[in-house]
């Protein structure tokens, strides 16, 4: 379809859509789509199908499909006019809900099962005899940790539109935005101090070992002296005694 003389957008911003195709089609949509996506993105007002088709140069079909796969993953509303004759389409404002919906429809499935496959490979690899320190099970268990980093982000974004505060609180969506990579990166340097700290633990523990071992033997040594004083005493007593006992025989 040759292409609309007077298209909705200025130029200059018309010769950006490329950037959204490229984009989109790195999270696994058609590259006619994230154009489509570009052009409401840009757009001051809705578009129709046919507004869509003759700016774009496409055909009615390829529009109609791609309509319908952006609405499915929550990219773009559509907008029935009163007389039902015009459809005008809008990007969502609503951006963080486009990526929930991509998580929710389809990366969260994927990398869920991905999960329970490695897992179930784990638990075989130990079964086999596999130790902790072998390369498949080292592989397996980093595997499984990426996929529960990838379910935690997920599970934030989704909470966050689930709880509908990109709409009630964006200031604090963006500050939290700003302020979480200094948020992990305090909270790595925290883990990497406590695996110091675990790894130090056979260390530390042999010197309080140590320590009260040599407690235990001062303790003990005092024991065996007062012991010994308390015999000693106790003999003393007794050769005394046997002493005077001899003593008042000779006089008798």
């Amino acid at each position: 379809m040759e292409k609309i003389k007077h298209p909705p957008i200025p130029e200059e911003l018309l010769h950006e859509i490329p950037a959204f195709e490229q984009f989109l089609s790195q999270l696994g949509f058609k590259r006619l789509e994230g154009a489509i996506f570009g052009l409401l993105v840009l757009a001051p007002e809705g578009l129709t199908s046919e507004q869509i088709e003759q700016t774009l140069g496409l055909s009615q079909g390829a529009v109609s499909l791609a309509l319908k796969n952006l609405i499915h993953f929550n990219a773009i509303e559509v907008d029935t006019q009163k007389d039902k004759r015009k459809r005008l389409y809008h990007a969502k404002r609503d951006s963080l809900g486009i990526a929930a919906t991509i998580f929710k429809k389809r990366e969260y499935s994927d990398i869920a099962q991905f999960k329970k496959i490695a897992e179930k490979l784990l638990q075989l690899s130990l079964e086999l005899g596999d130790g902790p320190l072998n390369p498949r099970v080292i592989r397996l268990k980093s595997i499984i940790m990426t996929c529960n980093l990838a379910i935690a982000v997920m599970n934030f974004v989704i909470d966050l539109v689930d709880h509908n505060l990109e709409h009630d609180t964006p200031e604090l969506l963006n500050e939290i935005a700003e302020k979480l990579p200094n948020t992990l990166k305090v909270l790595l340097e925290g883990l990497g101090h406590a695996k110091k700290l675990k790894s130090n633990i056979p260390i530390i523990t042999k010197q309080i070992g140590q320590v009260m071992n040599e407690q235990l033997e001062r303790q003990g040594k005092r024991a065996e002296e007062s012991i010994e004083k308390f015999f000693n005493k106790w003999i003393g007593q007794d050769k005394d005694k046997n002493k005077n006992q001899s003593t008042t025989l000779n006089i008798q």
